[in-house]
């Protein structure tokens, strides 16, 4: 009697060679893995920039301004987001947040630190204006930090 290992073994090759995203494992990004774990209270009382600043700081020691206009001017244009890319709504002010995946995004709300979705809101979708990629290459030492 023939064993089916060797089927099953070509089988599984041929399934993780050809499924698109089977192969691939998706890759974790730290700023967009710290923003989920900080939703919540808000104790440190962060407005949305101020979040921003502390994930990018403290998950990739990347130095971002405080204000949300800064952070904007700073960083790649992006065209297809991705996990820990930083997203800008217009509201009475310019607001940043960390994008997480398939459409979700962390944010500070008058709620706390919370998780919220492009793709399902209607609300963040029209405020949404953009995103940018910061990376230690696109993103200069704070002042105190420069020789």
């Amino acid at each position: 009697m023939k064993q089916p290992a060797p089927l099953f073994f070509f089988l599984t090759l041929l399934f993780f060679l050809f499924i698109p995203g089977v192969s691939e494992a998706e890759e974790v990004d730290a700023a967009a893995d710290l923003a989920l774990d900080l939703v919540g209270e808000n104790d440190q009382g962060y407005i949305t920039s101020e979040l921003v600043q502390y994930v990018y700081k403290e998950s990739k020691s990347i130095y971002l301004p405080r204000s949300a206009a800064d952070q904007w001017v700073e960083g790649e244009e992006v065209e297809s987001l991705q996990a820990g890319d930083v997203v800008f709504f217009q509201g009475t002010h310019l607001m940043s947040g960390i994008y997480i995946n398939d459409g979700r995004f962390v944010i500070v709300t008058s709620e706390g630190i919370s998780e919220r979705n492009l793709e399902t809101s209607e609300y963040w979708s029209n405020a949404y204006q953009g995103a940018k990629r910061h990376s230690e290459d696109s993103s200069p030492l704070p002042q105190t930090m420069r020789l």
